[in-house]
């Protein structure tokens, strides 16, 4: 149905067998369907693909839940690449032309994470914080020109 996409369902399929079989340390999804239908302006297929991601998300949770090697040491960060325009006529698009389509947002399920439901507050985060924070969640510094800092409310204090 969306011409050079590969539909989520295969993406969290194949990952999810890999993580099974090769129980990586690090594993990265990446959906594609809302982003899509967003741009088509298929506002029914956008909530019943991100329906469909949450699904695929509470299968990966469970799945790290009952297996030994996962449980109770994995962290899940769930975010997306781009924000989107925030009105009827600019949300099926994204860039530097849409108003708050540089705002993203993420989402951390984990044992190292105060379990504190929404967080709302005067700061802003940003996707150059991503790699930064996976490596500290791994017990790893990641360095790089453009690494922003780490998200540090994700983490529970000591």
């Amino acid at each position: 149905p969306l011409p050079g996409v590969r539909l989520d369902a295969l993406t969290f399929y194949y990952g999810f067998e890999y993580l099974k079989k090769n129980k990586p340390k690090v594993l990265y999804f990446a959906f594609d369907e809302t982003d899509d239908f967003a741009h088509g302006g298929e506002y029914a297929a956008y909530l019943n693909s991100a329906h469909y991601t949450d699904r695929f998300i509470a299968e990966l949770w469970a799945y790290v839940q009952s297996d030994k090697q996962y449980k109770d040491k994995t962290t899940l960060i769930i975010t997306s690449d781009h924000g989107r325009g925030n009105d009827a006529k600019s949300w099926k698009d994204h860039g530097q032309k849409v108003a708050d389509a540089d705002q993203i947002w993420f989402a951390v399920l984990g044992p190292d994470t105060p379990s504190t439901g929404e967080m709302k507050g005067d700061s802003q985060y940003y996707q150059n914080q991503v790699a930064k924070t996976l490596a500290a969640f791994l017990g790893l510094n990641f360095a790089g020109d453009k690494a922003g800092e780490v998200v540090a409310p994700m983490f529970k204090t000591k």
